[in-house]
């Protein structure tokens, strides 16, 4: 390696050969974290450095870094496209919220202020692009779809599924993924220290779920899958944004005796609820992801499990003995 020089880490994506899709990333993050964080550092400083962009709103991240070994140029990925509304259109504010969580993660795991303190300009912008992407309502949710996708919209990891939880704007999956960015915000400007910055990132979160409380169904004892007043349907990763302060050294924001209580109470309601037969369980009792899509990954599946089990404390064995059986099934599957 010549003088100046740096190695890179890069994970090739299944058969599409997508490199360093932060969607993946995100979710190797507790194995790598815990095994060779040096990995995450590596690839967050690479997005920083050469796969974010300016949008209308500020900083975010792209999908990926390129396909089949080959990088696409700085801050264009091989994934997003503009024009589009579906598969292939932009993950703007989702990527945002993936850079954010995996910083946390990293530096609480690692204590590597060093590198939080050389991050500096990076997490204000990062807390800046939150705000914009705001709207007007200023209400924690998503509202603003990135300027890259020229009149299209952008749309979320879940890309597959339908607007349940493909659409990003105003869906409480995204939303819970916010307010999980902004208390790791604050964390991470409470160990620099940034005060003042440090205030508002608590208080957004504090707004975030607020709002979200808001859109509970009391009646249905269940949130919606979008906050718009249409997409009213039920899924289970509205819970998936609370595993992140459990990493990043803040548990006490996610428990049910926590300053969040509310909040960690309503979603315990809200898997109750929808984790039966007809709702967000398949016949076999597998997970449903979503009520009004039969479209499902494993991986997804075994996160929102840990969740209910180890982060919401639920103990439903007659629920989870049945889903592990069907996910054992379909595990194994040739």
């Amino acid at each position: 390696m010549k003088e100046g020089e740096r190695s890179r880490w890069i994970v090739n994506e299944g058969t599409f050969l997508m490199m360093n899709t932060f969607d993946l990333l995100i979710d190797h993050l507790f194995f790598e974290c815990r095994y060779h964080p040096w990995t995450v550092r590596n690839a967050l400083d690479f997005f920083a450095e050469s796969y974010s962009y300016k949008d209308q709103c500020s900083i975010s991240f792209t999908h990926d870094m390129g396909s089949h070994y080959v990088f696409t140029p700085k801050g264009q990925s091989s994934y997003e496209i503009p024009y589009l509304t579906d598969c292939l259109s932009y993950m703007t504010q989702e990527q945002l919220c993936n850079w954010i969580l995996a910083a946390a993660v990293y530096a609480y795991r690692t204590g590597n202020t060093v590198w939080l303190l050389s991050r500096k300009e990076t997490l204000v912008e990062c807390f800046q692009s939150m705000q914009k992407r705001d709207g007007l309502i200023s209400d924690g949710i998503m509202d603003v779809d990135s300027s890259r996708c020229e009149g299209g919209s952008e749309i979320t990891t879940y890309d597959s599924l339908d607007v349940s939880l493909g659409q990003a704007r105003r869906n409480s999956y995204i939303a819970m993924k916010c307010f999980a960015s902004y208390l790791a915000l604050g964390s991470m400007f409470e160990q620099l220290p940034m005060e003042e910055y440090q205030e508002q990132a608590d208080s957004a979160a504090d707004n975030c779920e607020e709002h979200m409380l808001a859109y509970f169904d009391r009646k249905k004892k269940r949130f919606p899958a979008l906050f718009d007043g249409e997409g009213t349907m039920a899924i289970v990763p509205v819970i998936e944004g609370i595993i992140y302060p459990v990493f990043f050294g803040k548990p006490e924001a996610v428990s049910e005796d926590g300053k969040h209580g509310r909040l960690i109470r309503a979603l315990k309601e809200h898997i109750q609820t929808v984790l039966v037969p007809g709702i967000c369980l398949f016949e076999d009792g597998g997970f449903k992801l979503s009520e009004t899509s039969d479209n499902s990954w494993i991986s997804k599946i075994f996160l929102c499990q840990y969740i209910i089990e180890k982060v919401l404390h639920m103990n439903m064995p007659q629920v989870m003995d049945r889903a592990d059986a069907a996910h054992w099934s379909l595990w194994m599957e040739e």
